[in-house]
């Protein structure tokens, strides 16, 4: 027979199809064809090309990836590990050919133990390609590998979907499990740096994991746990550089064995930095071994490494480290989901409102939602209601319901929030003054001018009171009161204003500082809405825009 690397290009004919060729699928449920005028013509099933499956043409793109995934290498990566997720079968002849591309040889000699292996895999990519690289790296005959499936099909039993498999869907196969189940067994006792590894990404996102977060990770396995912490007095001791290369080439070496078992795989879609991604069933493999009732210790301890690492890495607001929140911003989320496990809700709470405020940095408000809500959940159930930083994010919340428009959800949230800042902390403290000014920006938006200025007026007389006429939140008070007079039609007294606003802010905080600029914007545009004026233009910074963006001071 000839080798798997020749075999692939034979029988899907990748490299000639990449030149010119076109693919395309009608119905969604039905196979995916190579169309070209050469052998490349034969039948592709949709599991073994990497991409997820859509009614439109798609274009050769898709060859250059085929072309990087199917060419002969020393470990003949399987390009149907990342295809459909394992969920369906591929046929006999399919099975067969990427059995023999995955561990790198021809089968014909245990062809008979071969065919029994697919069969009891069920064809499905996921476990061929976990069981084939398995045996490839062991060394492992097939039929060995075969009567240890089957000891350990009488382990697992049929697992049914119960109220407590929350880890795993409905479709997901036994024989992911237990070909999961083999491998794993393998790697704990080559390497248990690898091993950890896997457990602690079955808590972040499947996709897109850099290689710092995988080191990170692999770094926190060694730190105490938050129990460790508070009964001990020791603090850890800084790491030389060398000790930290040598951990970076250990992890290195681990991460690159999780690959030869098809548990993790090399992104090569041109980022910055190195990333890999995970099967969402090996994951889902993973959590639900975590599961079982004698691992709930390891579930705790593994879900705890994943939400203190993300702590770690997920910085403080500020514009210079956007992309690096963008990097971790959806495995920050799920670490967080799993706070739970590990009783750590309340940082997970913290580490959600250092994403909150990345969010509303760039105006993604649908996504800030769940975040605030997730949050505000956690800090009630821990901290209990009357907690400042409960209050604090459901301050947040409420901000992020009002730059969605949804004014009255907002108001609701805000008067709850106020009455509680008063009573918690009295009428004079700053979180509760920035509570009435932010009732006040909602009032605003609703065109309740009259209940708008009350409350603006009472904000300014505190701002002063406890800041001084200079603070740039006194300050910020007087423009926001300028701007309701001003939707009012009271632009005398708004012009008045505004002439003091500007002259301080230039005075305190430059000519050219974001909130001078404003001013003289707010200025300009005072004389366009007098009566005389025929132009009837917006004002350009109402308080409406103005105060609910720039109070970022709301967050912990």
């Amino acid at each position: 027979m000839a080798p798997a690397g020749q075999n692939v290009e034979q029988r899907f004919g990748h490299a000639e199809a990449s030149d010119g060729g076109l693919l395309f699928q009608g119905h969604v449920s039905g196979p995916l064809h190579i169309h070209h005028e050469t052998r490349a013509k034969h039948h592709v099933a949709q599991r073994i090309i990497p991409f997820p499956r859509n009614e439109d043409v798609v274009d050769r793109n898709i060859f250059a990836a085929l072309d990087r995934l199917l060419l002969p290498s020393p470990d003949y990566q399987s390009a149907a590990l990342w295809g459909l997720g394992g969920s369906g079968s591929m046929t006999e002849g399919e099975a067969r050919i990427l059995l023999e591309t995955v561990m790198g040889k021809g089968i014909d000699e245990e062809s008979h133990d071969a065919m029994a292996l697919l069969a009891e895999l069920e064809w499905l990519p996921l476990a061929v390609s976990q069981a084939a690289a398995y045996m490839r790296r062991t060394s492992t005959p097939i039929g060995e590998y075969l009567s240890r499936l089957r000891r350990r099909m009488k382990r697992w039993e049929v697992l049914r979907e119960t109220e407590f498999d929350r880890h795993r869907r409905r479709y997901v196969s036994n024989n992911v499990l237990q070909t999961w189940d083999i491998s794993i067994e393998h790697i704990r006792q080559e390497n248990q740096i690898a091993c950890d590894i896997l457990h602690s990404l079955a808590f972040v996102d499947n996709q897109n994991i850099p290689f710092a977060l995988i080191a990170k990770a692999a770094d926190m396995m060694g730190r105490p746990t938050r129990k460790e912490e508070a009964t001990s007095a020791s603090s850890a001791c800084s790491k030389d550089q060398d000790e930290n290369q040598d951990n970076n080439d250990n992890v290195l070496a681990a991460t690159v064995l999780l690959q030869d078992f098809s548990f993790l795989r090399l992104r090569t879609s041109g980022e910055r930095y190195q990333a890999y991604e995970m099967h969402k069933l090996v994951q889902e493999a993973t959590q639900y071994s975590l599961s079982q009732e004698d691992r709930r210790k390891d579930e705790t301890h593994f879900s705890e490494v994943a939400l203190r690492t993300l702590t770690d890495l997920f910085p403080e607001r500020r514009r210079e480290v956007w992309g690096e929140c963008e990097k971790y911003l959806g495995h920050a989320q799920r670490a967080a989901e799993w706070a739970r496990l590990c009783e750590g809700e309340v940082e997970a709470a913290a580490l959600l409102t250092r994403v909150s405020d990345y969010l509303h940095d760039l105006g993604r408000w649908k996504e800030k939602e769940p975040v605030d809500e997730s949050a505000y959940e956690y800090r009630k159930k821990v901290l209990g209601e009357r907690h400042p930083n409960t209050i604090r994010s459901m301050a947040s919340l409420a901000t992020t319901y009002h730059a969605q428009g949804r004014y009255d959800e907002a108001e609701k949230i805000k008067v709850e929030a106020l009455a509680l800042r008063r009573n918690v902390l009295g009428e004079k403290h700053p979180d509760t003054i920035r509570s009435m000014a932010l009732l006040a920006v909602t009032y605003h938006a609703q065109e309740r001018y009259d209940e708008d200025e009350k409350i603006s007026v009472e904000v300014l007389a505190l701002w002063r009171d406890v800041l001084g006429d200079r603070h740039p939140d006194t300050i910020r008070s007087m423009a926001d009161l300028a701007a309701t007079y001003h939707a009012q039609g009271r632009y005398d007294e708004a012009e008045k204003i505004y002439v003091e606003v500007l002259a301080l802010r230039r005075d305190v905080l430059g000519e050219k500082h974001p909130d001078t600029i404003w001013s003289m914007a707010d200025l300009a545009a005072t004389p366009l809405q007098r009566p005389n004026y025929e132009t009837n233009c917006s004002h350009p910074m109402s308080m409406n825009c103005s105060l609910e963006s720039s109070m970022s001071f709301d967050r912990q």
